[in-house]
């Protein structure tokens, strides 16, 4: 990949001192590498004067991205390469915040060493005085480094990092390295819109039309209401000469922003490949206007007969909750009910028997009261003869003179008329009835 917005390497050489002559030889190969890649090279020797060597070794250790172990006897052997700065290099790599490679300057016993897991170079670990061509040897390394290299710049850069030096390679219609930014920003977010935007206007211009649609067609997914995006995908429609779909793109970028003249150039083109006259198009855009108040009139419908619908439901609701309400009330009366019986100590059996014996009662009453009234009938009956008889014995007696009568004695006791009396034949006794319903003996 040429050269673009580059992102920083920094790489740090961990060796002996008595194999300067070979990390200078080693740097002079990677010097290929920093024309095409950001890399910044560090070791001992760029401590300057004064600096304090120890505390600058140490920064530039736990900054590096890339480390380089040159492992000699010399190597195993300083206790500061192996013991301090070869451990903390390990201990970066496992963490994952660098990586750490391992060169084999000269035959060295490695059973023992703590690196033996990592991928050592020279190929097959084959050190680097052993070979017979020591540029053969040192080009080996580089290669390796140049991959190792490749992989650190897709887990440096950010999707920010990619889509810029994307649109950087476009600009100098470079087109392939673009595409290939664009597609690590997307690897880095699938939900990326300024890379598929970015991938299909690069497609476009490699009239890779179709792949440039599916671009298009994937941020619009993410920004349905794109107006540049529909143009976009209209004019990509009408390079597939695919007229009528291009047509439906134009027209809803119109629809959007009806003053955006790209999009009414775009519909004409379309149109016009159609076979369909200016007439024809401006009759065609009224129908489709008139197509969409109606689609508005409807939606406005449903929306009205949605708020309706809801409106039913929340009152259908609501007298379910009332129901619900009475029916616990109800339920809560019965049960209050129970209870109250419960604490009078009647059970039901003994309720149900109450109100028989009550039945029966009122039944007896009803038959008294019966008998009573046939009692008075039968005691005015009886009341009949006795009057009579005491009528026609009075019919045999002869007129009194009422004015030679002289009152002897008065009885009083009825609150009522007196209606009869009666004398008996002795002349001793006497019995008076009345309309108080009584009847009273009187003797002398």
């Amino acid at each position: 990949m040429p050269e673009a917005a580059k992102q920083e390497i920094k790489l740090f050489y961990c060796y002996a001192r008595e194999d300067k002559a070979m990390r200078d030889e080693l740097e002079k190969y990677l010097n290929s590498l920093k024309r095409l890649y950001s890399l910044r090279n560090w070791h001992d020797r760029e401590i300057l004067p004064g600096q304090e060597w120890e505390q600058a070794i140490e920064t530039s250790l736990n900054t590096a991205h890339l480390i380089l172990l040159l492992i000699s006897p010399d190597f195993m052997n300083s206790e500061y390469c192996y013991g301090k700065e070869m451990q903390r290099a390990l201990e970066r790599h496992a963490e994952g915040t660098c990586k750490v490679i391992p060169i084999i300057l000269r035959p060295t016993f490695l059973d023992a060493a703590p690196f033996n897991k990592l991928q050592m170079l020279p190929t097959d670990a084959k050190p680097i005085t052993r070979w017979p061509d020591r540029d053969e040897a040192f080009h080996d390394v580089v290669k390796e480094i140049n991959l190792v290299l490749k992989d650190l710049l897709l887990s440096l850069k950010s999707k920010k990092d990619w889509l810029d030096e994307g649109i950087s390679f476009r600009a100098l219609k470079r087109y392939d390295y673009a595409l290939e930014s664009f597609v690590q920003a997307l690897r880095l977010d699938t939900n990326y819109f300024e890379a598929y935007q970015e991938k299909g206007m690069t497609l476009v211009e490699l009239e890779r039309y179709g792949y440039a649609l599916e671009a298009f067609e994937q941020a619009l997914h993410l920004k349905p209401n794109h107006v540049a995006l529909y143009i976009a995908k209209g004019q990509t429609l009408n390079a597939l000469e695919r007229y009528e779909d291009a047509l439906a793109s134009f027209e809803q970028a119109i629809h959007l922003d009806p003053n955006i003249a790209s999009a009414y150039i775009g519909r004409d083109r379309a149109l016009q490949q159609l076979g369909i006259s200016r007439k024809a198009q401006e009759e065609l855009a009224s129908q489709l206007e008139q197509t969409r108040k109606q689609l508005a009139d409807y939606q406005k419908r449903i929306t009205e007969m949605e708020s309706q619908l809801q409106n039913a439901s929340q009152n259908l609701t609501e007298q379910q909750k009332q129901s619900e309400q009475l029916e616990s009330l109800l339920a809560q009366t019965r049960e209050q009910k129970d209870k109250a019986l419960q604490q009078l100590g009647i059970s039901r059996k003994a309720q149900e028997e109450l109100a028989s014996r009550l039945e029966k009662a009122q039944q007896q009453i009803a038959t008294q009261q019966k008998r009573t009234k046939q009692l008075e009938i039968d005691l005015q009956e009886a009341r009949k003869p006795l009057m009579t008889r005491q009528e026609d014995k009075v019919s045999h007696i002869a007129p009194l003179e009422v004015e030679k009568l002289k009152v002897i004695h008065t009885l009083s006791g009825h609150t009522a008329d007196v209606y009869g009396i009666a004398i008996s034949p002795n002349g001793q006794t006497l019995v008076s009835a009345s309309n108080d319903k009584t009847i009273k003996v009187w003797g002398t």
